[in-house]
């Protein structure tokens, strides 16, 4: 899933969320007892290899988080603090500079 996140200082910060989703979403068919797929408009994958968030589209800093990590707690960080980027556990920066 992709999605925009727009800070209360101003910045923007884009997220992409990598890998199949943990949750099991849909419906619960009483018949069955089993949750059916709901058709969703944004249900694509996102992999190292289709990611649009790359130096070459023009990001920078770019951020790849470790499972558990949460990009909205991680950009909080950054907007609290000013800075471009966070060393810190679970965060590594594939394009360094």
């Amino acid at each position: 899933m992709k999605y925009r996140v727009y800070t209360k200082s101003g910045r923007v910060f884009d997220v992409e969320e990598m890998g199949h989703s943990h949750t099991n979403w849909g419906n619960l068919n009483p018949a069955t007892g089993k949750i059916e797929p709901v058709k969703a408009k944004h249900n694509e994958t996102v992999t190292e290899e289709t990611s649009t968030i790359t130096e070459a589209n023009g990001y920078r800093n770019i951020a790849k988080l470790a499972k558990g990590v949460s990009p909205l707690a991680y950009i909080d960080q950054l907007d609290e603090t000013g800075v471009d980027r966070i060393e810190q556990d679970g965060v590594t920066y594939p394009y360094e500079r």
